[in-house]
């Protein structure tokens, strides 16, 4: 009679010890196993992203006109060369058959608190002209393919030459123009 329960119990005391010897650790192994193919799977999933990322992106680049390395280059250069923005202000003026007179260049005052990501630089110099061709330089100025802002201009008349002729027109007078410009680069 004893035999009849020791055998099942003495059964199960076996399939346990069998279990957590053989099973239990090959078990947790592929439950392990299973939940890196699991990760594995998510980064080629996002490997696949960036692909189609990275192939959208070269859509976009090849759509790019191909002057537009050259033009954006221009508009926003990786570094602002001083003298070449002296020159390119003089062209404009020297169109107009004006001259740039006293010109500053430095890096304009930024807030160092605030990372940015370009470098603005400071242009002022003077110029005399009408107003009509002045306004004229100006638009051109503005129309250049270079990143530029106007900060200021002040001006005044030439006493000299409006003392001399009497009355002028507005539209023939001679202004002297001081003119504040900030022009941008990338870090």
């Amino acid at each position: 009679m004893i035999n009849r329960y020791l055998t099942p119990v003495f059964l199960m005391i076996l399939s346990g010890a069998v279990y957590v010897i053989w099973v239990d650790a090959p078990y947790k192994d592929i439950a392990a196993q299973q939940a890196k193919a699991e990760v594995l799977r998510g980064y080629i999933a996002d490997a696949d992203n960036a692909q189609e990322e990275l192939q959208k992106i070269a859509a976009q680049y090849d759509a790019f006109p191909p002057d537009g390395d050259r033009r954006l280059q221009v508009l926003l250069p990786k570094e602002i060369d001083t003298v070449r923005l002296i020159i390119d202000v003089n062209e404009i003026a020297a169109r107009h058959g004006m001259g740039v007179n006293d010109p500053m260049v430095g890096k304009a005052a930024t807030d160092e608190s605030r990372p940015q990501a370009y470098v603005p630089y400071s242009l002022s110099f003077k110029t005399t002209a009408t107003y009509d061709v002045f306004r004229d330089f100006l638009a051109d100025l503005e129309r250049s393919l270079a990143l530029r802002d106007i900060v200021t201009v002040e001006f005044s008349s030439v006493a000299s030459i409006a003392a001399s002729s009497g009355s002028q027109p507005p539209d023939v007078a001679i202004f002297n123009f001081s003119i504040h410009i900030v022009s941008y680069g990338l870090h």
